[in-house]
């Protein structure tokens, strides 16, 4: 799933493409857990890829959002939004799920199925246009 190369997505802004290699480093270590049949209890590596996410996630919407200042980017407001409506997603998640470990892989699939679509769809779509402007 998230085997690839995070370069394929960088958008030529060294520290937002360091940035982006972080959370698909996130992803990826989301889907070792996921494929990691030996360990039985994954509750504590959910909660900490998730919190690792919600912090991180908030630090580069900042940093994305300060370039979009400094350039005066026109799609700006429809560029924030998207960004807290991928925070509130993420204030959603049901961590009662984390009880049993079918709830756990079910939470683990869930959060890469959004995150990874979020996060390649919104590069592709968003923060590319911050370089064909």
């Amino acid at each position: 799933m998230f085997d690839m190369n995070p370069d394929y997505y960088h958008i030529g802004i060294e520290e937002i493409d360091a940035e982006h290699d972080h959370l698909f480093a996130l992803a990826n270590h989301a889907y070792a857990l996921l494929k990691n049949d030996l360990l039985q209890d994954k509750s504590q590596d959910i909660m900490h890829i998730i919190s690792e996410l919600i912090d991180y996630a908030r630090n580069h919407f900042a940093h994305e959002e300060a370039y979009m200042d400094k350039i005066r980017y026109a799609n700006r407001k429809s560029h924030i939004a998207q960004h807290r409506q991928f925070e509130n997603r993420l204030s959603e998640i049901d961590f009662d799920a984390l009880e049993n470990a079918a709830g756990q892989l079910s939470l683990l699939e869930e959060l890469l199925d959004f995150f990874g679509d979020w996060l390649i769809n919104h590069i592709i779509s968003e923060d590319m246009r911050f370089v064909s402007r």
